[in-house]
């Protein structure tokens, strides 16, 4: 087939019928009043270049053009045209559009070029190849072929490479119509394209054909409209003295228009307004802005093209002086991607869903952050669709139709799950259901708040629960819409994901993209206020200003919300914002979140007490609390600000308050798993006095931000990443501007590392069986600075350099400080000091303390010891075995003190990155199973199969280990694991054969490679990678 009737085209056409073929042909089947006509496809265009043989010599042509240099635009297209106008149109094809022509009835007809890359949101045609009217029979080919070549003019090419399309594959195709011999016509845009005012039409009005206007040959009269009421808003008549009309003899030809005609008005009133509402429809069903070309013969309307604005900034004339301070309601919160609002709230297309009521929502503020979406309608307008819903469901018919209206959405959602490519016609079918869901589940929100009667609660009760999976259905369907887009272009998913509904339609009815780095910034955060007109993106700052200012409760230790079930519940919160985030959820404790969903159902069970920021009695947290008979206050507009994981409160959901008992102190910070290991509790206080006291002396650094966290025999130090990378770059300067300092170091370094040797042979020694406090203050202190000059010196020089490198220094450039600090590279003599110093010390604290268990004394931190000597009398017993359980400390610098902390359940969840690797993703932290320190090659083995790659010397890196792999790992130098603990396979075989290991590392399989450089410091239970494998990078 070489040609299409248009009617046989719609807006999935693109490829083969152009922009402008394809949009016609939409039209016409949807209603619209379209001259009829057919299109030569672009197939045919390229089936014609083949049989001519010309396609290798137009590519060889194009390859010569130099944009900047016009004379080479021109030579090529001089050549290209000429070629294509040689050649013959093949017979089939040359009878086919005869054929076509005939059935059209028409003596004469408009030849229209529709390029297949034709009006998208970056790249629009129009203007750019020809138009040639009232054409006939006998130059009906000729004017194909000309439009054929004139996708090759020197405008065309230019365009092509300006819009960097030159290695994209542009065809034409070519759009045949009946030709009209307009009495006026005209272009109408949907959205006011200077002001961008989306309650505006504006269109422009002249006599005589289009092509007058469209060429810009005429002025025309310019007339605005308003969308609301479709009423005239102004209009300007200007004097046109000409006119572009048909003619027998040169085919079109200007003719003088005498006065009074040519200063009058060019359309009557009727007929504006007659245009203004297709203008309308048409936008209404393309579900973007519109320009339209039209034209009026004998007294009826024609619309002969229409496209999409490519020359709007996508905002709103709204400024935010004009946005509200006050007023606004959270209505919902989700972990939604950032592409859904942009499906699901365009306020523009909502108008009409329900009978008598316009615009249920006339402006909106939406946030996404952090991958949390929350949406904030203003109260103004709840209480407008409240005060109308209170009416319109007392007459059960609007139920009854309702519900109708609820099947049928389902079905729709039925439906579009189960597409598997999608495709322009496929994307607008999505819309609507957006559209129509939007207002569908409002009405079943706001109706249920409202609560006509039992009656009318219950079948909304119901509806709620049809549909509460709704929104995961066609968020997964925009998944797979970013899927289709990421496969088939250089997107990557998570750009795909950020697009909004324009660049999705474009990109399937164009296969144009949208702007990378516009996408890149969208899917971190967005900040909109939203109105039928558009939107306006406000700052970061501002819209958090105008949340706080509208939620006053929100630095008060009360909260109120609307109770969905009664009762009264005292327990700790945990705060969950994203469900697709791991999280520990204590049973018993308070759940608090933006709002719920069947995910969220296993922990609501757990739960002694819901509470939520958003939703009505109808929400799912609402329905399932009632369910599950446990209290919830829903509604509370900031829940989630109010409250942090680990405070105590008490939800009274008889009357719908949340009270704050007990904050939790825990600083809540950027923590990361630094360190974790099975060694004494009292050994970590001396590294928080190393780090906090002694090492700004030494170096000018000081930590302030260190947790650690002891349970059963296993402790666990947390730092704070942006503070480590702090302390990477204020010692990588020191090394690159203060050589003699760092030297410094390095001997302070090497003489406490000989000092630990000594005290070492000394405690070791048969003299030395006690200690006295004044021995034990002297050698904690000197201990102290062990650990400062032998661990955390050295680690923080070292590593600094080794991320500098691995940003791009040069190794050369740190060579001689390299050379100084190697040996000092995984000193273990403190790790010998601390156990053989340790027992000395507990018996002193058993002789003077009377604790005679060394389990419990361990569980005293030194300044509490030193204390006691001065009188300060100890913890309790009962405080000891707790920390021995369980605690957390920290340093309070508030007070200068170490600060515990005893209720597990206050810490529901550390906020660990623990698959955040500080220095650029180079550092994974696990257990040390076997200290050691080692650097070597990666080998990956999970299974006997792999031991075939592994070579002698090799680190062994693993999901977990078993007895299959006892061949390689008796000669690995390291073994490093994902998973396992202190008795898994691999910890053991590390013991047994004496090698550096670090197990649990969770991550060690997914960032390292065959053949990375690493260094596995088991004394620290940290892997660093040195050097990635580039070639398998």
């Amino acid at each position: 087939m070489y040609a299409k009737n248009l009617k046989e085209l719609s807006y999935q056409d693109v490829l083969e019928a152009g922009g402008k073929g394809a949009s016609l042909g939409e039209m016409l089947q949807n209603g619209f009043p379209i001259p009829e006509g057919f299109v030569v496809l672009a197939t045919t265009f390229e089936k014609f270049l083949e049989q001519a043989g010309i396609e290798a010599e137009i590519d060889s042509v194009l390859s010569t053009v130099k944009i900047e240099n016009m004379d080479t635009v021109e030579a090529a297209s001089e050549k290209i045209k000429h070629l294509i106008s040689n050649a013959t149109i093949p017979k089939k094809i040359a009878n086919e559009i005869n054929n076509k022509f005939a059935k059209l009835d028409a003596e004469f007809v408009a030849v229209r070029s529709s390029a297949t890359a034709e009006d998208s949101s970056d790249a629009a045609w129009a203007g750019q190849l020809d138009t040639f009217l009232n054409s006939t029979k006998k130059d009906l080919l000729l004017n194909v072929q000309k439009c054929w070549a004139s996708l090759f003019s020197p405008r065309a090419i230019f365009y092509r490479f300006e819009k960097k399309l030159d290695k994209e594959k542009v065809s034409v195709a070519v759009v045949v119509q009946k030709m009209l011999q307009s009495d006026s016509s005209g272009i109408a845009f949907s959205v006011h394209p200077v002001t961008e005012d989306r309650d505006q039409i504006l269109i422009e009005v002249g006599l005589g054909l289009g092509e007058a206007i469209v060429s810009g040959s005429v002025t025309p009269d310019s007339f605005v409209i308003s969308k609301k009421d479709n009423s005239i808003d102004s209009k300007n008549i200007n004097t046109q003295t000409r006119k572009l009309v048909r003619t027998d003899k040169k085919g079109v030809d200007w003719v003088e228009i005498s006065e009074p005609l040519a200063s009058s008005q060019k359309i009557s009133d009727s007929d504006l307004l007659n245009l203004s509402r297709e203008v309308a429809k048409i936008e209404s069903h393309y579900k973007f802005p519109v320009d339209v070309e039209w034209a009026i013969e004998d007294d009826i309307i024609y619309i002969t093209q229409s496209r999409p604005i490519t020359t709007l900034s996508g905002k709103s004339q709204n400024t935010e002086d004009n946005i509200p301070q006050k007023g606004w309601v959270k209505y919902w919160e989700a972990p939604l991607i950032p592409m859904y609002p942009f499906f699901s709230l365009r306020l523009d297309n909502l108008n009409g869903y329900l009978s008598g009521f316009d615009y249920p929502y006339r402006q909106l503020l939406l946030t996404y952050s952090e991958g949390i979406m929350a949406c904030y309608y203003h109260s103004e307008d709840l209480n407008r669709f409240e005060e109308f819903m209170s009416q319109y469901l007392q007459d059960i018919d609007n139920v009854k139709n309702f519900e109708k209206q609820i099947d049928k959405l389902l079905t729709q959602v039925d439906e579009i799950k189960k597409v598997t490519l999608f495709n322009t016609k496929k994307v607008l079918k999505l819309r609507k259901i957006y559209d129509e869901m939007h207002v569908c589940f409002g009405v079943i929100k706001v109706g249920g708040d409202v609560y006509i009667n039992e009656d009318v609660f219950n079948k909304l009760l119901a509806l709620r629960k049809r549909t509460e999976k709704v929104y995961f259905i066609l968020e997964n369907v925009l998944r797979e819409i970013a899927n289709q887009i990421s496969s088939e272009t250089n997107l990557k998913i998570e750009e795909a994901l950020a697009m909004n509904y324009e660049e999705v339609l474009e990109y399937f009815s164009t296969k144009t993209l949208a702007s990378k780095e516009n996408l890149s910034k969208r899917k971190e955060s967005l900040y909109l206020h939203i109105t039928p007109n558009g939107f306006v993106e406000l700052s970061q700052k501002h819209a958090e200003n105008i949340i706080d200012n509208s939620t006053e409760q929100l630095h008060s230790k009360i909260v109120r919300g609307q109770a969905s079930h009664k009762g009264i519940v005292q327990a700790r919160v945990v705060v969950i914002r994203d469900f697709s985030l791991q999280h520990t959820f204590p049973e018993g404790s308070v759940l608090v979140t933006g709002m719920t969903d069947p995910r969220f159902v296993p922990l609501m069970k757990k739960a002694s007490a819901i509470v939520t920021d958003a939703g009505g009695l109808l929400c799912h947290a609402a329905i399932v609390s009632r369910e599950l008979k446990i209290p919830c206050v829903v509604g509370t507009q900031n829940a989630t600000q109010a409250f942090k994981d680990g405070d105590l409160v008490e939800v009274d959901a008889n009357i719908g308050i949340v009270r704050i008992l007990k904050n939790n102190d825990i600083p809540k910070l950027d923590w990361i798993k630094f360190l974790e290991r099975r060694r004494s509790c009292f050994i970590y206080h001396p590294f928080i006095e190393a780090e906090f006291f002694h090492l700004k002396k030494a170096t000018g650094f000081k930590y302030t931000k260190h947790m650690y966290k002891w349970e059963g025999d296993k402790g666990t130090h947390y730092r704070s990443a942006s503070e480590l990378q702090e302390s990477l770059d204020h010692f990588i300067t020191a090394v690159q501007e203060d050589y003699p300092k760092v030297i410094t170091w390095k001997d302070l370094c090497l003489k406490w590392d000989r000092r630990a040797n000594d005290l070492i042979k000394l405690f070791e020694s048969e003299k030395k069986k006690s200690v006295t406090i004044n021995e034990f203050k002297k050698y904690y202190d000197e201990f102290v600075q062990i650990l400062l000059y032998t661990v955390t010196i050295p680690y923080l020089t070292l590593s600094s350099i080794d991320a500098a490198i691995e940003k791009g220094e040069s190794e050369q450039r740190y060579a001689s400080i390299l050379k100084e600090f190697e040996p000092l590279r995984g000193l273990a003599t403190h790790s010998k000091l601390e156990r053989s110093m340790l027992s000395h010390f507990w018996n002193l604290i058993s002789q003077n303390c009377n604790i005679e268990n060394v389990d419990l004394i361990d569980k005293l931190n030194p300044k509490e010891i030193i204390d006691f000597t001065e009188g300060i009398p100890l913890p309790s017993i009962e405080e000891l075995k707790q920390r021995k359980k369980w605690c957390v400390f920290w340093h309070n610098l508030e007070t200068n003190n170490i600060s515990y902390e005893y209720d597990k359940e206050i810490i529901t969840e550390i906020p660990v990155l623990q698959e955040k690797i500080v220095n650029s993703k180079n550092i994974i932290s696990g257990t040390t199973a076997y200290p050691g320190c080692v650097r070597g090659t990666v080998c990956r083995i999970d299974n006997f199969k792999d031991i075939k790659k592994y070579k002698k010397g090799q680190i062994i890196v693993s999901i977990n280990t078993n007895p299959d792999l006892m061949s390689a790992l008796h000669s690995a130098k390291a073994i490093v694991s994902d998973e396992g603990g202190i008795t898994s396979h691999a910890a053991i075989v590390a013991r047994e054969l004496k090698k550096p290991c670090i197990i649990g590392t969770k991550i060690a399989t997914k960032v390292l490679k065959d053949g990375d450089l690493v260094e596995v410091d088991a004394n620290i239970g940290i892997v660093k990678i040195l050097e990635k494998n580039k070639e398998i990078s």
